[in-house]
């Protein structure tokens, strides 16, 4: 048994799809770090920046970072496929991985938090308008490489498509993705779908 802490509309959506996809049994605790609690304080003692996802693994290790969970769950799992075995399209799937978290996530969080940034309220204002810009920057990045396929970059789910899915409903924003990367929206829309996977989505995200 997993212990997954994570938070309605989190990153933790993707774990709790990849954890689903594989059939691991695990228990779910809602964690909301900016409200405080118990919950929270067993957070924080697994994980001193109390962020979410954080999962709990049968003998009592911590992984943090939504791509290192989703990479370490596939190598635990490899017949689920969420790494591909070719090794041409598993490169391309690491690569992409690493790039959202590293560019598209790392925007994201300082559009939230501008303050632990930079201080002055002006100053601030301007921070997240650049970091949104910066996002809607490396969202195209990789609409333009996108074929047609019915997932991103393959013919079936991966770790990839769980993450991207999940980003795809925090800022810009759905119609945003719509309007200015429709490869990207029509493949996301397989994952939406996904018969196993639609209740993790309509949780997190009524989605």
């Amino acid at each position: 048994m997993y212990t997954l802490y994570g938070c309605k509309g989190c990153g933790s959506a993707a774990i709790e799809a990849a954890l689903t996809l594989v059939g691991a049994p695990y228990q779910y605790i809602e964690a909301e770090p900016w409200s405080g609690g118990p919950a929270v304080d067993e957070l924080r003692r697994l994980n001193p920046l109390a962020q979410v996802p954080t999962l709990l693994t049968q003998d009592g290790t911590v992984l943090t970072e939504s791509v290192a969970i989703l990479i370490w769950l596939a190598e635990q799992y490899p017949a689920s496929h969420l790494l591909p075995t070719d090794a041409t399209t598993r490169a391309t799937v690491l690569r992409w991985l690493v790039y959202l978290t590293a560019n598209a996530y790392a925007a994201i969080g300082i559009g939230d938090f501008p303050e632990r940034w930079i201080a002055g309220e002006a100053e601030q204002g301007s921070l997240k308008a650049f970091a949104r810009a910066r996002l809607e920057d490396y969202w195209r990045t990789l609409e333009r490489q996108l074929d047609d396929t019915p997932y991103l970059f393959t013919h079936e789910l991966t770790a990839l498509d769980l993450l991207a899915t999940t980003m795809s409903h925090w800022r810009p924003g759905r119609d945003w993705f719509q309007q200015e990367c429709p490869k990207l929206t029509a493949a996301l829309q397989s994952t939406l779908s996904h018969a196993t996977l639609a209740p993790i989505w309509i949780r997190n995200f009524n989605a």
